[in-house]
């Protein structure tokens, strides 16, 4: 009986011990997925999207007017570009703003 007993203390306590380490693990995934959303967001410079039916470049901050609306009309793109460019392209740097301009410019 006793035997019995200690090897379900030990059962119960592996499993305590499991559950302590999954409450950590989950911690430690929000907390650090949180944090990559947030400096994510905050790294995102432009965003190349529709704008009376062409393509247009916007301010992250000023997001409610195109700062410039280039001469490339959506309809005109490959369906995939088209999807890319009706739900938004971010741009975090300027040197990728210059590779996507040349590419859809091109």
């Amino acid at each position: 009986m006793k035997k019995i007993i200690t090897i379900l203390l030990v059962f119960l306590l592996c499993v305590f011990i499991a559950i302590i380490s999954c409450s950590n693990i989950v911690k430690t995934y929000r907390k650090n997925h949180s944090n990559t959303n947030e400096s994510t967001a905050l790294q995102i410079l432009y965003i190349l999207k529709e704008y009376d039916g062409r393509v247009a470049l916007y301010n992250m901050k000023e997001e409610e007017e195109p700062i410039e609306v280039y001469d490339v009309y959506t309809d005109s793109l490959p369906y995939d570009d088209y999807l890319l460019i009706k739900n938004g392209i971010k741009i975090e740097s300027e040197a990728e703003l210059q590779k996507i301009i040349e590419e859809y410019l091109s």
